[in-house]
């Protein structure tokens, strides 16, 4: 078999796999010059003739969950412009996989992982899915990334609930810290290494590697005792509006570097580095209060987390840097759902 049509297959094969309704897939494709193509269609062959047509030069992305059906389809070799940008994460009503990025350790991730990196990365892997074991969790899919491995737990989590974004995080924070794997925690709208196409740092083709015979879906109350066990406890509170603004000690509390700018609407601190989902550019996360009223966050690099508002944002930094005291004669009103 040709590598051409061994890729064609492969492709297939992960759309059969991700996507086995057919519902509407959006297509990044990225070349190392930086244009950008993003199209959205049903069609499993489409897909594959579009990765084979590309060759190897561009890296090629697929969205992994599940879209709104009223989205309009469009060519894949669309502009950004005419599409109107990649689909946002409030569009996404259920999260189907969760991934686990368990990228090979090297010093520049800019370079190809070695043989030796990626086998070093097979083994983490396989203790992840050992330790998951023990929180009852199902047997994922296994792909070879072309740099790493890639876990994929199916999963039915519902994206308009508000723990959701906040057990994800979590669940990646989780693994970060214990197996080191990628600390970025991904949004609904994630997109996915198109399993078949090449990818072009190391010129590795990417594939699945293992399916399991039966593919259980992952559900939140297999998150939470995990979560819990690890002292990560889920608390929603109810909207903070207070005359006193103490967002300035709360980022330095948490550690975080910020820039305060002046806002006519209250206060504004601007941060090059997002703290939920390690993204680094200036600008590129924001937090507020506006004037006698309530607090904000929004980091703007989708899809990581797009969709993490204040609540999320606090909650994952009082889980790392310890409880903070925003109000002095208010006391908050707190709720355990663990």
């Amino acid at each position: 078999m040709s590598a051409t049509s061994q890729g064609l297959m492969e492709v297939l094969k992960t759309l059969a796999v991700l996507h086995p309704d057919r519902d509407i897939v959006e297509v990044r494709t990225k070349w190392a010059s930086g244009g950008t193509m993003v199209g959205r269609t049903r069609s499993h062959e489409t897909i594959a003739e579009w990765a084979s047509f590309c060759g190897g030069e561009p890296s090629i992305f697929i969205t992994i969950n599940q879209l709104p059906p009223g989205l309009v389809e469009s060519p894949l070799n669309s502009s950004v412009f005419d599409v109107g940008g990649g689909v946002k994460n409030e569009y996404v009503s259920t999260i189907r996989w969760l991934v686990v990025d368990v990228d090979a350790r090297r010093e520049d991730s800019h370079k190809p992982a070695t043989e030796a990196q990626i086998a070093e990365a097979r083994g983490r892997a396989s203790a992840i899915i050992r330790w998951l074991d023990i929180y009852a969790f199902p047997k994922p899919v296994i792909a070879d990334s072309g740099n790493g491995v890639h876990l994929l737990y199916k999963a039915f989590l519902d994206n308009q609930s508000v723990t959701t974004p906040f057990l994800i995080r979590g669940f990646t924070k989780v693994l970060h810290e214990k197996f080191d794997t990628d600390k970025q925690s991904h949004g609904a709208s994630q997109v996915l290494r198109l399993y078949g196409a090449v990818n072009p740092k190391g010129g590795r083709m990417a594939a699945i590697t293992h399916i399991p015979e039966l593919l259980e879906e992952l559900r939140e109350d297999m998150l939470k005792p995990l979560l819990s066990a690890r002292g990560i406890l889920w608390k929603p509170r109810k909207k903070e509006k207070d005359s006193v603004d103490k967002l300035g000690e709360f980022l330095e509390h948490c550690g975080i570097d910020a820039e305060e700018c002046g806002d006519a609407q209250g206060s504004k601190y601007v941060m090059a580095e997002c703290p939920l989902c390690g993204y680094r550019k200036p600008g590129v996360a924001v937090a507020g209060k506006l004037a006698g009223g309530g607090y904000w966050f929004r980091c703007f690099h989708e899809p990581t987390c797009g969709g993490a508002r204040w609540p999320e944002f606090r909650e994952a930094m009082e889980a790392e840097h310890g409880k903070f005291e925003f109000f002095s004669t208010k006391k908050e009103i707190e709720v355990e759902d663990v």
